[in-house]
């Protein structure tokens, strides 16, 4: 949602001729065309998320041609078991089937779909980090009192994020002095909440865990600035936007080898990153950060000098470059 409302700005901003259609939970595909939101022979760009409603609708579109913007591959999150997983590859294919091209919103992923579907422009725009993550010229974020180590997960909570894994690894770690935040939405799986708050309770620790919900942009940068590591243990990702924010923000990093953190994140310079699964390596690292106070102060300052500089300015003309790019191939 982020990204798409970014992109959306910009190519407002340029004149661009996009225009956004909002699909909401009920209506069907189809019928955006007879309410003439969308006109016939139009180019239509999916969402990623829309993708198995554009495998049943396109038929009803004939003249339009689509392509899909690619947040994410459900079939490429290593939780699934093997029958998930084909059945996702299934819906995958035949969305693929549909459309004509693909943006992938990460060179990973755009790595997947070219394997994939060699038949298939794969085009890439990446996220930009806002102005406002972005360290002021000759100013550092003035942190809270190290006695406590202030932890920050941005991240929904939903099991393929990891919470519970980070949950299990701070109850190991609780003679350390830390305090963990959690920014992101609750509400999408209400089971998944519950195993982690009876888990807070069963591990004692209600009173070191605070849950900010969603948070509003600024709102998000100045938890960021009180912040002393960021904490993401997620098991899939695409790109990894709140990493970049956080890199962006001077924020030492612990975190899974996930979407592009290996091109966000320098070992042992502004971070520390272990494999998906390597429950072990992960807990030793968050360890260190939160014992050293020293190693801390030194990645931030690595981080601040290493933060990413594609803005969502230059992130919304690749998007444009991307949509001419595929505008031309017809």
């Amino acid at each position: 949602n982020v990204y798409n409302r970014n992109i959306i700005q910009r190519a407002l901003a340029t004149d661009f001729p996009l225009k956004p259609v909002v699909v909401t939970a009920n209506a069907a595909c189809a019928e955006l065309v007879d309410q003439n939101c969308i006109n016939h022979g139009d180019w239509l760009l999916w969402d990623s998320l829309l993708g198995h409603r554009l495998a049943e609708t396109a038929a009803a579109m004939p003249n339009s041609q689509h392509a899909l913007l690619v947040h994410y591959l459900a079939a490429e999150n290593p939780q699934l078991d093997r029958a998930e997983r084909d059945s996702m590859l299934t819906t995958e294919q035949q969305v693929a089937n549909t459309v004509k091209a693909f943006i992938a919103t990460g060179q990973r992923i755009a790595g997947v779909l070219k394997q994939r579907y060699p038949n298939k422009p794969v085009f890439v725009a990446e996220p930009g980090v806002a102005a406002l993550f972005l360290p002021m010229v000759d100013t550092t974020p003035v942190r809270p009192d190290q006695d406590i180590v202030h932890l920050l997960t941005v991240a929904n909570l939903l099991p393929a994020k990891g919470h519970l894994e980070i949950l299990t690894i701070l109850s190991r770690l609780s003679r350390l002095n830390w305090c963990w935040h959690i920014v992101g939405n609750n509400q999408a799986d209400a089971a998944y909440v519950s195993r982690i708050q009876l888990a807070i309770e069963a591990f004692g620790l209600s009173e070191r865990i605070v849950f900010h919900g969603i948070l509003r942009q600024t709102e998000l940068v100045q938890l960021l600035h009180k912040m002393h590591v960021f904490v993401f243990a997620s098991h899939y990702e695409a790109y990894g936007m709140a990493l970049a924010e956080a890199v962006a923000a001077g924020l030492p990093v612990v975190s899974t080898r996930v979407g592009e953190v290996d091109r966000l994140v320098r070992q042992r310079v502004n971070g520390l990153l272990s494999d998906v699964g390597d429950w072990h390596s992960f807990q030793c690292h968050l360890e260190k950060l939160i014992r050293n106070k020293t190693l801390r102060t030194q990645m931030q300052n690595s981080a601040t000098s290493l933060a990413p500089i594609r803005t969502w300015q230059e992130a919304g003309n690749n998007f444009i470059r991307a949509c001419q790019a595929i505008q031309a191939q017809n």
